[in-house]
């Protein structure tokens, strides 16, 4: 026999047939399992994508005159972006003509703030955002 399950015992053993309605079922089962996994992917995988998508190709590269900006936003009018960095300043894009300008300071008492030791010191913003409605820049 093909197919067969085996009794054991502790004197002797004896075979037993499966039956016919068993046999068809772990044979379908079987062919059923291996087209899934082989040809099932091609089904129902996703669309194939034609040429790349990617639009950071085209972006240019903004200097930056200090280091760290942790945040930026853009004020309502959509100007900017605005980051803060090490220094404690608040730095303004005006294009690639004018750069960077300085906006404003989140302290008034600077002194030495152009290193990353004394950052806690110099107030560097590590969240910029605007208040859309008013206008107001929150650190």
């Amino acid at each position: 026999m093909l197919f067969s399950i085996y009794s054991f015992s502790l004197t002797s053993y004896t075979t037993m047939p499966i039956s016919r309605k068993f046999r068809t079922w772990a044979v379908v089962t079987a062919v059923i399992a291996v087209l899934v996994v082989f040809v099932g992917p091609s089904i129902i995988g996703p669309e194939s994508i034609v040429g790349s998508k990617n639009v950071l190709t085209k972006a240019t590269m903004i200097p930056l005159p200090v280091d760290g900006p942790e945040s930026l936003d853009w004020d309502p009018q959509g100007e900017g972006p605005y980051v803060g960095v090490t220094d404690g300043s608040i730095l303004k894009w005006r294009g690639a003509d004018l750069s960077w300008v300085k906006f404003a300071y989140s302290t008034p008492d600077r002194g030495n703030c152009s290193r990353h030791k004394v950052e806690p010191a110099c107030g560097r913003p590590l969240g910029l955002s605007f208040e859309k409605k008013w206008r107001f820049v929150l650190l």
